[in-house]
Formats: C-alpha cells, sequence, structure tokens
C-alpha cells in the first residue's frame, strides 16, 4: 500500500483555484473612460459588458482585491455599484 499511495500522490494533478467575487456596476457613457481604465489597470476578468447611454458590467476578481477595486470604483462619479 505504502508504494500505491507514494505512486498516486506523485502523479496526482494540482488544481490551484482562487477564491474570486462577482462585482456588478452601472455607468453613464461620459465616465466610461475612468472605468475602463480601472478596468485595465486591476487583474479583472470581464464576465459581461453592455455599451450604450448607461453601461453595465460585471466582473470577476480575486477576493483579496474585491474592496481595493469597490472603493476606486465608488471614487467615480455616477457609478451605481449592484
Amino acid at each position: 500500500y505504502k508504494a500505491a499511495t507514494a505512486d498516486a500522490i506523485a502523479n496526482a494533478a494540482i488544481i490551484e483555484r482562487t477564491w474570486d467575487r462577482q462585482i456588478d456596476f452601472v455607468i453613464n457613457y461620459p465616465q466610461l473612460n475612468e472605468a475602463m481604465k480601472l478596468i485595465k489597470e486591476m487583474p479583472v476578468d470581464v464576465i459581461r459588458q453592455e455599451l450604450s447611454n448607461e453601461c453595465s458590467f460585471s466582473l470577476s476578481v480575486r477576493e483579496s482585491l474585491a474592496a481595493d477595486l469597490i472603493q476606486r470604483l465608488e471614487k467615480i462619479e455616477g457609478i451605481q455599484i449592484c
């Protein structure tokens, strides 16, 4: 059994996962440039985006960075974080 256990451990695949949080927000088109700049600066994944006069986004970000992202988003005038 020792050899089988050692073999199983040696050949096992390591799966790394992160704890992510989804953040949704709505912003008016004139402020879109500020939001896009922030999205490019931070390591986020865009899950969904709808661009029109009122733009909506769903982002996925690591839980450890979520508070920082929300704080920076709140500085943008006219944003509504859902």
